[in-house]
């Protein structure tokens, strides 16, 4: 929760320096400014819906599911094989989550739910749109009117493209975030970035047709600061032997998990597809591999 708040902080900041330098044509109830801020809050307070318990070191989970032919049904293998080629497990998770169980409601709330899916999910779609199997399989699973989100992101890709690098891209709020939330606990120092000094001397340019972020030439000391210290911060932390160690004994004991129990193999599958109930998603947590584990009643030899 507090990574999340975090994040909407930082994200709203970044974002009032920025999005007013972006146009898109926007409803005539609400002023442009406000409905794209508005709009990006809910971005960044959903991007990271997808993760499993114990976050990215289960991602490979899904993996091991797709190497065993006789586990996953033909389409949901089809959809995952070509979803995987160039997105994260996590982000295929949230893509189907969001279509299961928030769009309508943000869309009930005033959002702007297409502008929402495309700007979160920009890569997903871009990979749904250059092949009609997947979108007949997408269409089969959860009735989503993919035609209207094709369309709108045809009409402001260039917006989008940049407004998704925002969240996701090498200078973005979570990488801000991280840096120095993680730097802080781990007791290291490399979060001692002046951030604002980069914030109010970042612009954006448009170059030919795309937007991109660009820096005041005297930020340049701090800006190399900024990527030194995530270089540092994953080789000193991240990737601490350690980290790494739990990291692969939590990987390898669910995935022996899951080739023995279909209740925990079935979680992790339906929580990708968007297929859980919400009661089911919001239990699926960080303890629910050692309460699997702790149920389990394993063969004896």
């Amino acid at each position: 929760m507090t990574k999340i708040i975090e994040t909407l902080h930082n994200r709203s900041d970044e974002f009032n320096r920025l999005i007013n330098k972006i146009n898109i044509k926007r409803s005539k109830k609400e002023d442009k400014y406000t409905a794209l801020l508005k709009n990006m809050r809910i971005v960044a307070l959903i991007h990271d819906i997808g993760h499993y318990p114990f976050s990215h070191p289960l991602e490979e989970v899904i993996y091991s599911l797709l190497r065993n032919p006789f586990i996953l049904e033909e389409k949901d293998r089809i959809l995952l094989s070509k979803l995987l080629e160039n997105n994260k497990p996590h982000e295929i998770a949230s893509f189907f989550i969001y279509w299961s169980h928030l769009a309508k409601r943000l869309n009930d709330l005033g959002y702007d739910e297409r502008f929402v899916c495309c700007v979160l999910h920009y890569n997903i779609i871009l990979e749904v749109i250059k092949n009609k199997e997947i979108q007949k399989i997408i269409n089969d699973l959860h009735n989503i009117d993919l035609h209207s989100i094709i369309n709108y992101l045809k009409q402001h890709d260039t917006q989008i493209k940049f407004l998704h690098k925002l969240i996701d891209g090498d200078f973005d709020a979570d990488r801000i975030d991280n840096l120095v939330r993680d730097s802080y606990y781990s007791g290291v120092g490399y979060g001692s970035i002046d951030i604002e000094r980069l914030l109010n001397n970042i612009h954006v340019v448009k170059k030919k047709r795309e937007y991109i972020l660009a820096f005041n030439v005297r930020t340049q000391g701090e800006l190399e600061r900024f990527f030194n210290a995530r270089y540092y911060i994953y080789r000193h932390v991240y990737h601490h032997h350690k980290v790494a160690l739990f990291d692969e004994a939590i990987k390898r004991l669910v995935i022996e998990l899951i080739n023995i129990d279909e209740t925990t193999r079935n979680m992790f599958l339906n929580f990708t597809l968007g297929k859980m109930s919400e009661e089911e998603a919001i239990l699926f947590d960080d303890f629910t591999i050692p309460v699997s584990y702790t149920h389990l009643t394993l063969p004896t030899n």
